[in-house]
């Protein structure tokens, strides 16, 4: 998001900082509140499935809108506001999904967490890497599509 508000919105480096930081702050306090809000459903008529199901898709699909509407808008505030409500809804389903090491296995969830967030996290820094390799000098990605095919 940092490189997107300073390339593509021409933000200045001083205001980015907040704007920049602001989904993951939203996320940061959301994601406790969601858990509890799942939890209380559960608790009453609602069952598990049916909690982690709603959550799951309302959380997917509301984020899928809304970084699409942040990435074809051209003002500064929307992006942010649209991305900090992105944050908020991944935060919905956050309960949907994290749980399911303890249910797969309770006893070795912790090391399937591991691994799993690894493989996660792995993409999610060797992906920007290997877009910057491609993009650095802001060159467009048709011609890498076409070198792309013409190797295949």
């Amino acid at each position: 998001m940092p490189t997107f508000l300073l390339d593509v919105m021409k933000t200045s480096i001083t205001s980015m900082g907040f704007m920049a930081a602001s989904p993951f702050l939203v996320e940061g306090v959301c994601s406790p509140l969601s858990g509890l809000a799942a939890d209380v459903l559960r608790k009453s008529t609602v069952s598990t499935k049916n909690v982690r199901r709603v959550f799951y898709a309302a959380g997917a699909i509301a984020n899928g809108f809304l970084v699409l509407i942040a990435g074809y808008s051209l003002n500064v505030t929307v992006v942010v506001i649209c991305m900090s409500l992105a944050g908020l809804t991944t935060s919905l389903a956050f309960p949907a999904y994290t749980v399911n090491m303890l249910d797969i296995a309770p006893r070795y969830s912790s090391i399937i967490m591991g691994v799993c967030n690894t493989v996660g996290t792995t993409a999610g820094f060797v992906s920007p890497t290997i877009v910057g390799f491609i993009a650095q000098d802001k060159i467009c990605f048709k011609y890498f599509y076409k070198d792309l095919v013409a190797l295949i």
